[in-house]
């Protein structure tokens, strides 16, 4: 069951998840989803929590009454540590937090029901009708405690990238971030060469070795694989090109590898990769969930990083072309502007200018003069 009140995410998510092989059931408000709940038989509900009338933590409530058995998730976008508390001590069994990738939402999904079927989903305090924390079995408390982490996690990887701003930056702090919540040995970024069809080492951290001349072709598995289907790859053992980067990993043997995308205009550009210390322990699906948030903050920033320079590059190809319409006009003065901007910029320099000034000179110089495009011909000439 699938409970959102905008019309636009529920018929979107409820078609992905058909398509994927899940049958859903979509309402528009929890009272219907409610009822439906009463009658029905289902084996997940996923609501939103800010809806008109009922909201989703009050449905949470009543579910836990109705049909104990159910896992319930919580969905909203604007999460908070406080929020994800309360929703776990009513009964939830996780906590989404908009907006979503779709791997996301599919490994939710299949723990919510896993857990389950296989432990039962949490149940109400058979000591009292209220769940607090201080009488919440084992389990849920730690389930709890794992969510408050995990926001807190989620909460670092904002900050820390909000305050980056160029590439290498994105990178390096990606990486960074990467090894110390999943708890990898090593990291590397690869970038995508779409026109030369291959992958190449961008940064790497952790490796006892440069691997900064490795080039893999994009054909080659699992890089293939990750570019087609914008998603991410976990392999527990290592073969073949990629064995080349969990080789110069520190230590020895076949290594766990985690690789995840970042997309720039739906399409793959970057990957993020993760070398383990081994396949005994794995790598929990709460785990990837948080690498693939990570990775969507990044794909974001280098995003608008490249609409900047789109930007930046279009502005720059405008003032060329008012400066060669006013270099046509008047042909006495060619070139006058560019030798009064490098003039202007000499100047300033001496001066001692700080560099965005001297900046903002080599953007408006070329311009001083370009009122004369609106001067009449007997006038200028």
């Amino acid at each position: 069951m699938f409970i959102d009140d905008d019309d636009c995410v529920r018929e979107a998510i409820s078609e992905i998840l058909n398509r994927k092989g899940w049958m859903v059931d979509a309402f528009s408000n929890a009272e219907d989803g409610l009822a439906a709940l009463k009658a029905g038989s289902y084996d997940l509900v996923l609501t939103d929590i800010n809806m008109p009338g009922m909201s989703g933590m009050n449905f949470l409530l009543a579910a836990r009454e109705v049909a104990p058995e159910v896992p319930v998730v919580l969905v909203t976008g604007y999460p908070s540590i406080d929020i994800a508390v309360e929703a776990m001590k009513v009964g939830a069994v996780d906590f989404l937090a908009k907006p979503f990738k779709m791997e996301e939402l599919e490994l939710v999904i299949r723990k919510a029901i896993g857990n389950a079927q296989s432990a039962g989903a949490g149940r109400p305090d058979p000591e009292s009708g209220i769940r607090v924390v201080g009488k919440m079995p084992t389990v849920a408390r730690r389930r709890l405690e794992e969510k408050v982490k995990e926001l807190s996690i989620l909460h670092t990887i904002n900050e820390s990238l909000d305050d980056v701003s160029g590439k290498q930056d994105i990178y390096r702090k990606s990486m960074d971030i990467a090894q110390i919540i999943s708890d990898a040995d090593s990291a590397f970024i690869l970038i995508v060469d779409a026109e030369n069809k291959c992958l190449g080492i961008k940064a790497s951290s952790g490796f006892d070795s440069d691997i900064s001349d490795n080039t893999f072709s994009i054909h080659d598995e699992p890089f293939k694989s990750v570019i087609t289907n914008k998603s991410y790859s976990y392999l527990p053992f290592t073969s073949g090109v990629v064995s080349t980067l969990t080789g110069c990993a520190k230590g020895a043997g076949s290594k766990p590898l985690l690789l995840a995308p970042m997309l720039i205009n739906r399409e793959v550009v970057v990957m993020l990769g993760l070398v383990y210390k081994d396949s005994s322990s794995g790598i929990s699906n709460d785990m990837i969930s948080l690498i693939l948030n990570l990775t969507a903050k990044a794909s974001l920033k280098l995003e608008n990083l490249a609409l900047s320079e789109n930007v930046f590059s279009s502005i720059i190809g405008a003032i060329n072309s008012l400066i060669n319409a006013l270099d046509a006009r008047d042909t006495y003065t060619k070139d006058h502007s560019h030798r009064v901007t490098q003039y202007a910029m000499t100047i300033a320099r001496e001066l001692g200018c700080a560099q965005d000034v001297v900046d903002s000179i080599s953007f408006a110089g070329p311009l001083h003069d370009i009122g004369k495009i609106a001067v009449r011909d007997e006038i200028l000439l």
